[in-house]
């Protein structure tokens, strides 16, 4: 009996450090005021702050207790992520640096605005190799490891497949647009948004194109998102899609106020994201009904991420919010100086 006791005892723990694990600790993200901060993400007050050269428009990563972006003052960073000292930096180059870091087996992925795609070591930021794209590179890096490819889009309207190891064009397919937003991935196929708001499923082995279809003829911000066989994607027509990743017929639309270019979110049955009417908008994803929508004061084109029942979001307001992922409702939030237009990321304890 004493040792089923312990057994149990055990498992409980077990059980409680598990769920401490998940349990988020610090949010990270940059502003348009040359800041990238740190907050505690239970109450929001600030644990530290690192000034850049210039605005910051890249998404954040966190890999082995290090945070990494890109800034548009043409250097990626990688600071401690408990005191937001600096580990290393690297130039890129200046310009609109989008493109968010991805690390994946220990090398660093992230596209530049000088048109070349690097392949970074995480710990020091030294060149595992580099591709040259014909324009811009603003969508984030896709990584398979099924397949050692790296998948990224280009304003040169190309969608490329490279070696992950070595940067190799494995293939490349030019759109009919410039691809600016992230690529997402669904049972062998990579689907692409290009700026006149077509939907793409690529062949992700050879990108050949599969089906496509037109949802709108203007540039939105919003990258497309897959859940469980359906794509989630934000139009300038005031739209949310959910399209079917296989087939790529329309399941649904919801009708916002105005347009989306925040990238949507999926958490218990529901999509969230932001919109320029500055409201954020959670959705039933079965009956399409809207949830609640938070009124803020300024147009949200940043993404969300939710987390432990709670939506981090930052807003062109200069605000980063915490909201109650069921009611709307503001849990904290935090002032800055500068827009936020870009996507947190979380550290867990």
């Amino acid at each position: 009996m004493k040792k089923i006791f312990i057994l149990i005892l055990i498992i409980l723990s077990f059980s409680i450090f598990v769920k401490a694990q998940e349990k988020p600790k610090y949010v990270y993200f940059g502003n348009y005021d040359d800041m990238f901060y740190c907050l505690d993400a239970e109450n929001g007050e600030k644990i530290w702050s690192f000034e850049t050269d210039f605005l910051n428009e890249s998404s954040p990563t966190i890999y082995n207790n290090v945070v990494y972006f890109a800034s548009d003052d043409g250097y990626i960073y990688a600071l401690d992520a408990y005191n937001g000292d600096l580990i290393w930096k690297k130039w890129i180059g200046e310009g609109t640096n989008y493109s968010s870091p991805k690390i994946v087996g220990n090398i660093l992925y992230i596209g530049s605005y000088r048109n070349k795609f690097y392949a970074l070591n995480p710990n020091d930021g030294s060149e595992i190799w580099s591709f040259n794209a014909n324009d811009s590179i603003f969508s984030d890096p896709l990584v398979l490891e099924e397949n050692n490819i790296v998948y990224f889009g280009s304003l040169d309207h190309n969608v490329y497949a490279l070696d992950s190891q070595t940067g190799e064009l494995i293939w490349k397919k030019e759109l009919e647009e410039l691809i600016k937003t992230d690529l997402a991935y669904y049972n062998g196929k990579i689907i692409a948004y290009d700026n006149e708001e077509t939907l793409y499923a690529l062949d992700a082995n050879n990108g050949e194109i599969i089906w496509s279809n037109e949802i709108n003829d203007e540039y939105s911000n919003s990258s497309p998102v897959v859940y469980e066989g359906n794509i989630f994607v934000g139009t300038t027509e005031e739209e949310l899609y959910n399209v079917n990743a296989e087939t790529g017929e329309v399941n649904w639309v919801f009708y916002a106020d105005a347009d989306i270019h925040s990238t949507p979110y999926i958490y218990d049955g529901k999509v969230y994201f932001g919109c320029d009417d500055e409201d954020i908008y959670a959705v039933d994803i079965e009956t399409k009904e809207k949830v609640w929508e938070t009124e803020t004061d300024g147009r949200v084109y940043a993404s969300p991420i939710v987390v432990d029942g709670r939506v981090y979001i930052g807003n062109s307001d200069d605000i980063f919010y915490c909201l109650d992922a069921e009611t709307g409702d503001r849990i904290w939030r935090f002032e800055t100086d500068g827009k936020i237009a870009v996507r947190a990321t979380i550290l867990f304890q």
